[in-house]
């Protein structure tokens, strides 16, 4: 069997406090990979500084142009026929690339593997996986794979592009990240590979650890950005059509414009969501409008009451069902 080779793409920004450390996390691989390329995104810092103390890591700077577009230039530049991607301050454990190299070595029919991974919230310390590890089990084929990531993805099993490993030339086909998001590109990317490629090999043991509430992050900057959400949404009801998948996207559709909405409401219960409520009605039970609208009326300590209401009420009904 030829020895599949893999390349791991870096984007940094900035990221000289951090980067060392998820380059280290590469080095350590039980099972190494052929490359390590770091896209330096016009950082002003010692990024490049801290990457050349690397010699076997290859150094590419480019004018600041995001991270889509950071990615996009280490995979044209990649010679691997597998691409992994980590973020400057984000760690693998030491097995994750043996691990998912050995999944689409057993599966040559994958295009692209992803896993579970631990969250660090910084704001507090707590840690937890990413996914419920019975979860994933339901929906896996013996333990390795999803045969369809979309209803995974409606279940919470969503990627994250610290454990993505994808073929190169599959990437390509695509058109690679879309450096047009200011957010959510994973998931963007995730979505646009499923509706060509539903089977997606799948690790249900912690592969990476992903740092939570990072100060000044794009996703803490858009945490209520309704607008963004909403033409995420659109943008993927229009794909999935186009791609003869909108019956199995629905259901995500459903759950991220409930989930969003929710967390928008209890974040900030001043925000204006009734983009939510134009565009997708059918998405919206009534009960859920229902707690908008007491949210906002009640404002932050009112929402703060009705969080903790909720989380007696399921505090109590997980007991019952123990």
């Amino acid at each position: 069997m030829n020895r599949q080779t893999a390349s791991v793409v870096i984007p940094a920004y900035n990221a000289a406090d951090c980067i060392g450390e998820a380059i280290q996390s590469v080095l350590a691989q039980s099972r190494s990979p052929e490359e390590i390329i770091v896209v330096d995104d016009g950082s002003t810092d010692q990024t490049a500084g801290v990457v050349r103390n690397y010699p076997s890591v290859r150094y590419i700077h480019q004018s600041n142009a995001g991270a889509a577009k950071a990615r996009n230039t280490g995979i044209l530049a990649a010679t691997g026929e597998w691409i992994a991607f980590l973020d400057a301050d984000d760690r693998w454990l030491p097995d994750k690339l043996q691990r998912q190299l050995d999944l689409v070595a057993s599966c040559p029919e994958l295009r692209w593997t992803y896993g579970n991974f631990w969250i660090h919230d910084q704001s507090d310390g707590r840690k937890w996986l990413a996914h419920n590890a019975q979860l994933a089990l339901d929906f896996s084929k013996k333990g390795d794979f999803f045969p369809n990531y979309l209803p995974a993805y409606a279940a919470g099993l969503s990627v994250q592009t610290l454990t993505l490993l994808i073929k190169r030339q599959t990437l390509l086909e695509i058109d690679m990240f879309d450096p047009n998001l200011s957010w959510a590109q994973d998931a963007d990317l995730a979505l646009r590979l499923a509706y060509r490629y539903p089977s997606v090999g799948y690790i249900p043991e912690p592969l990476a650890w992903y740092e939570h509430r990072r100060p000044g992050s794009i996703a803490s900057r858009n945490r209520t950005n309704v607008n963004l959400r909403c033409d995420f949404i659109t943008r993927h009801l229009e794909l999935s059509r186009r791609h003869g998948c909108l019956a199995a996207f629905q259901p995500c559709a459903v759950r991220l414009v409930q989930r969003w909405i929710r967390e928008i409401a209890t974040l900030d219960p001043g925000t204006d969501t009734s983009r939510f409520l134009q565009e997708f009605p059918d998405f919206l039970p009534a009960h859920l409008r229902r707690e908008i609208w007491l949210r906002r009326r009640l404002g932050r300590v009112g929402s703060w009451c009705v969080d903790r209401y909720f989380r007696v009420k399921n505090r109590i009904r997980r007991t019952k069902k123990s």
